[in-house]
């Protein structure tokens, strides 16, 4: 049986609000109520604290000093969440120390050989890449350190079929499937609708969310009787600029800024149609969860994980711009089809996705 449990992290949820985010805190949290005593390290904390129920120490920037750190933990098992250069730095200490090692797949494209190298393009252009040789030749080094760390592992964690398809395939890796997990909504009661429909786009807003195709969407249907919320921390300013368009082009678009978990879910309970219109480089989007326990339909431009949208009848998956246009506003004026994909959608959260039973099973696969 695990008695202690170390996270390793750049960011935390007092910080930073991400996917990797949540999904650490809320292990931190369950693993500590099942008596296991939980340390979360992360590198963009001001001092140690004690955070809700376990504790929070600062993430040092030398390996050395890291290394020095995790041996005085002595903890059971390390885990550490996302491919990047941390994942070589505590993969060596585990090896070195004989200490378990489980690291969990973030994104699908964790999965490829070079993510690092990769990410964000498309394809490589020849003068771009001699422009930017340095930091090239960086991120490939980074790939290697972070790949060879995932070879390392005692444990590896996939958040969906894909990813464990594609951990094997590409990199011959195994792993285990382990879906994100969140709490159900303490208020479970039948989804309520509002007189004039509220759709919600939430996402921290980076490139790679494409947010600017919902606020084309916005300005696109300026003359409809829908009021359009934003929400999520701004990571690139160009979006400023563009989100005041869309307030000026739309009377009923709201942005509301970076938002934490639990205003969140308070946002999405209080929505009808949630948005998602990433690129396919998710993993498994907590906001999909977070909707579905509160019986919020979602339409997504083009991820589904595992293709589950589509198989489960939890939303609509576009395909495009155009088709996203014409599902939102069906879905919008079909009320029985919204409560059917409630329905639907808060019995596949509740079997799949619940952490008070999924914390077992976690502890189990951590234990082995």
């Amino acid at each position: 049986m695990v008695k202690s449990f170390v996270i390793i992290a750049e960011h935390h949820l007092k910080k930073n609000i991400g996917g990797a985010e949540v999904q650490a805190d809320l292990l931190a949290q369950y693993l500590s109520n099942h008596g296991i005593k939980v340390t979360y390290i992360s590198s963009d904390l001001e001092s140690d604290t004690d955070y809700k129920n376990y504790h929070l120490l600062c993430l040092p920037k030398k390996k050395r000093d890291i290394h020095l750190l995790l041996r005085k933990l002595d903890a059971d098992v390390y885990y550490q969440r996302g491919r990047k250069k941390l994942t070589g730095v505590v993969a060596e200490f585990c090896k070195r120390n004989k200490k378990k090692f489980v690291f969990a797949s973030s994104m699908d494209i964790d999965c490829y050989k070079f993510k690092q190298f990769m990410r964000g393009k498309n394809r490589i252009k020849v003068g771009h890449l001699i422009k930017n040789l340095k930091k090239h030749l960086k991120d490939i080094l980074i790939d290697i350190y972070s790949l060879w760390g995932i070879h390392q592992a005692d444990m590896v964690l996939s958040q969906t079929e894909f990813q464990k398809n594609t951990l094997k395939k590409y990199l011959g890796i195994e792993s285990k499937l382990f879906y994100n997990a969140h709490p159900a909504p303490k208020n479970t009661i039948e989804k309520s609708y509002n007189t004039t429909p509220k759709v919600l786009w939430l996402a921290n807003i980076k490139t790679w969310k494409q947010p600017e195709i919902y606020l084309n969407l916005v300005t696109e249907l300026s003359g409809t009787n829908i009021n359009f919320l934003m929400a999520g921390k701004i990571n690139n300013s160009k979006y400023l600029k563009l989100i005041n368009e869309a307030e000026n082009a739309n009377k009923l678009f709201l942005y509301l800024g970076a938002k934490s978990l639990q205003e969140s879910n308070e946002l999405i309970a209080n929505s009808d149609i949630f948005i998602n219109t990433s690129k396919n480089q998710e993993g498994f989007p907590n906001t999909f969860i977070q909707a579905w326990f509160r019986g919020v339909p979602v339409i997504s431009l083009q991820f589904d994980p595992d293709d589950l949208i589509k198989k489960h009848k939890l939303g609509y998956v576009a395909g495009n711009y155009k088709n996203m246009i014409v599902l939102l506003k069906k879905l919008i004026d079909d009320k029985s089809k919204r409560k059917e994909i409630a329905k639907n959608a808060q019995s596949f959260a509740k079997d799949n996705f619940l952490i008070d039973t999924k914390i077992n099973k976690f502890i189990d696969l951590i234990s082995n």
